[in-house]
């Protein structure tokens, strides 16, 4: 399946595809063919194809890709099959925007956090966090990168107002 995050703005469960990116390996090699794209079967059957495949906005579903060949059978009709390619909009995690507040004991300028015990109130009541991989970054940047560089560790000496940047990454989905 093709798979992306809903990360546009909208967050209504369509996104941007190219739906050509799997064509070389349904090619297999095979010169002259041609390609037809459907949004859906009862598309196909219409005859409505896609305009722009490499630019296609949909939802979850499977998109029916008619695949013919230059060769005429004894009807005079090219020869084809249908692929079926399944494209998948996965949710972003609901993020709570919150502050996590801790008092300075000792009034060194600093605190000691325990990131991880943030995670359930950063997600919310309606995710669980055993659904979800949590981890906190120094730069928004780094968060979003999602590498080892500016990954802090669960016990964190903060300072007084810094930022830190949740990454939140799905279990079932990678994203």
């Amino acid at each position: 399946a093709l798979e992306v995050c809903d990360d546009d703005q909208t967050m209504i469960g369509t996104e941007l595809f190219d739906l050509t990116i799997n064509q070389t390996a349904i090619e297999a090699g095979y010169p002259n063919l041609s390609f037809t794209y459907y949004a859906n079967q009862a598309n196909y059957d219409a005859g409505i194809s896609i305009a722009d495949p490499t630019m296609y906005e949909g939802p979850t579903s499977t998109i029916v890709i008619a695949v013919k060949n230059d060769r005429v059978d004894s009807n005079g009709n090219n020869c084809a099959v249908l692929v079926y390619q399944p494209i998948q909009v996965n949710p972003l995690p609901v993020v709570a925007d919150e502050t996590y507040v801790i008092c300075d004991d000792d009034t060194d300028g600093m605190a000691q956090f325990a990131l991880s015990t943030y995670n359930a109130q950063l997600l919310g009541s309606t995710q669980s966090t055993t659904d979800f991989t949590v981890s906190y970054y120094n730069t928004q940047a780094n968060a979003q990168a999602g590498t080892g560089a500016g990954l802090l560790a669960d016990n964190y000496n903060g300072t007084h107002l810094e930022m830190i940047y949740p990454r939140v990454v799905n279990n079932s989905t990678g994203f």
